[in-house]
């Protein structure tokens, strides 16, 4: 039997200038948000971060797709206001009604009038809980102390102008106890013992329950101080001693540690 033989015609597509950027665009773009949604804490909102320059890609295509060539620039922008216009405005009454966990705008009714926060509108809860954060943080520490504040409440050094004394000022429970031992041997070695301390035992942050209804609540407790033993724990309850509570409610109570050679005549804040 003759052998025969086959002969497989390779085609090559030359891609446009606009093709390469496209591509340039929109692969680190749709990495970064499939990395973030899977590992963030956020999940699929961390998909927002790719939003715009996902938006450009695909404008782009819309811009220099071959069935579109030969159309007005006008039929072009029309095209694109109707593929992003439900996305915007979808993205746009959702933050409206949940601000980043706080509640509504049009529920805010306080407004933050000195340091950090100056001008921020909020609840009252939170406005009152920013003062006795950083009263407390005037009346225990100076300006060159350090500061713990957990868990993931990383704010708080912004508010009271203290450094961390943990290289990872975004301390979380979900890290190993290991990770957070070698990091408390390597804050004493360094001398970076903190002044004082805030154990937030529930993220301090505020949950949507219903969009709708503007109702919304604290997470739940993510561990609980008194009776953990994760390194960080342990050294404040062994080198620290405690001056100030801040209560929301009888199961929710933020406390406030201070150093124990700290002198006995300070007050809370």
């Amino acid at each position: 039997m003759p052998e025969k033989m086959y002969i497989v015609h390779a085609h090559i597509v030359k891609g446009t200038k606009n093709d390469e950027l496209m591509i340039l665009i929109l692969l680190p773009a749709t990495i970064l948000s499939t990395v973030s949604t899977a590992l963030s804490a956020n999940g699929p909102l961390t998909v927002l971060y790719s939003s715009i320059p996902g938006v450009a890609g695909l404008t782009i295509y819309v811009l220099d797709n071959p069935a579109m060539q030969g159309q007005k620039v006008v039929a072009k922008l029309l095209l694109i206001i109707v593929i992003i216009t439900p996305l915007f405005c979808s993205t746009i009454i959702h933050d409206w009604k949940f601000t980043f966990f706080d509640i509504r705008p049009a529920q805010m009714n306080t407004t933050i009038v000195n340091g950090f926060g100056k001008g921020i509108k909020t609840n009252e809860l939170y406005g009152k809980l920013y003062e006795w954060v950083g009263n407390n943080a005037k009346t225990f520490a100076g300006p060159d102390d350090f500061l713990l504040s957990y868990v993931e409440s990383s704010m708080t050094h912004m508010i009271t102008k203290l450094r961390p004394s943990l290289n990872d000022s975004f301390i979380t429970n979900e890290m190993p106890d290991s990770y957070y031992k070698n990091a408390i041997e390597s804050m004493e070695k360094r001398g970076r013992n903190p002044k004082i301390a805030f154990i937030f035992e529930r993220m301090p942050t505020l949950f949507p329950v219903f969009i709708e209804k503007g109702i919304v609540d604290f997470p739940d407790k993510q561990f609980d101080f008194i009776s953990s033993q994760d390194p960080i724990s342990i050294y404040v309850r062994t080198h620290m001693t405690i001056k100030g509570a801040f209560k929301i409610s009888d199961d929710h109570i933020i406390l406030c540690y201070v150093d124990k050679n700290l002198p006995k005549n300070h007050k809370a804040g």
